[in-house]
């Protein structure tokens, strides 16, 4: 029982832990994006942009498997 809780609860902090990581990344992503489209690289922005909806993604999914349980 007690070894279920523990693995209940560390799975949680890694869900919150991989959240943050993946929030932190969008972030850094749009950034970079932004300093590419100043520097007039588009192909880069554009594959910039792919990778942010990638990212979305998955958070949109990590968030709601967090909601679910």
């Amino acid at each position: 029982m007690r070894l279920s809780i523990l693995t209940s609860i560390g799975e949680k902090l890694m869900n919150c832990l991989s959240i943050e990581r993946l929030k932190r990344d969008r972030k850094e992503t749009l950034h970079y994006r932004r300093k590419l489209l100043n520097r007039g690289k588009d192909l880069l922005a554009k594959r910039m942009t792919h990778k942010l909806a990638k990212i979305d993604e998955h958070l949109f999914e990590l968030e709601a498997i967090q909601g679910g349980k």
